[in-house]
């Protein structure tokens, strides 16, 4: 599927189009289960990164494969002993899915992260998707003509339009 960055496609709307918003995504841990738990979830639904929700469902952070390799195996820490949240990253890409399709272009353009969550209005998770699912792949090529306030350096090599 092509989307125009023009396009006033919503998230919600692309997700629908994919066949994914009936698809509910892997349930979150909550803190305090362990790394393996993790490993074994991400592995049983093939996925990179999953969601760590407090009691309430909100999102405390997010665990992917690379927080497991460099902070459980590089460290020989015991993955069946580690907790989620003493190796969960803090930092993560999310986007609402009531926002543009070009929001999360522009959110996976401006950040070397491979997984981002989408979240339903209430702030909780509706789905996670990876930069590889994207239907365009964005780069900063896509973003030439982007509001002031947002300009970035002119980018070489790219043929003007007559």
């Amino acid at each position: 599927m092509r989307v125009s960055l023009a396009s006033p496609m919503r998230i919600s709307d692309w997700l629908k189009v994919e066949g994914r918003s009936s698809r509910q995504p892997p349930p979150p841990l909550s803190c305090g289960q362990t790394v393996e738990n993790a490993a074994r979830r991400m592995e049983r639904f093939g996925v990179r990164l999953l969601p760590i929700c407090r009691n309430d469902g909100t999102i405390a952070g997010v665990i992917g494969e690379r927080d497991i390799v460099v902070k459980v195996v590089a460290r020989s820490r015991a993955p069946e002993l580690c907790t989620v949240d003493e190796v969960m990253t803090t930092r993560y890409l999310s986007c609402h899915v009531d926002q543009g399709i070009d929001e999360l272009l522009r959110l996976f353009a401006d950040s070397s992260a491979d997984c981002a969550l989408l979240l339903a209005r209430d702030g909780k998770l509706a789905a996670t998707v990876e930069r590889s699912e994207l239907p365009v792949q964005p780069t900063r090529l896509s973003f030439r003509h982007l509001p002031p306030g947002r300009d970035r350096p002119p980018v070489e090599n790219v043929p003007n339009s007559p």
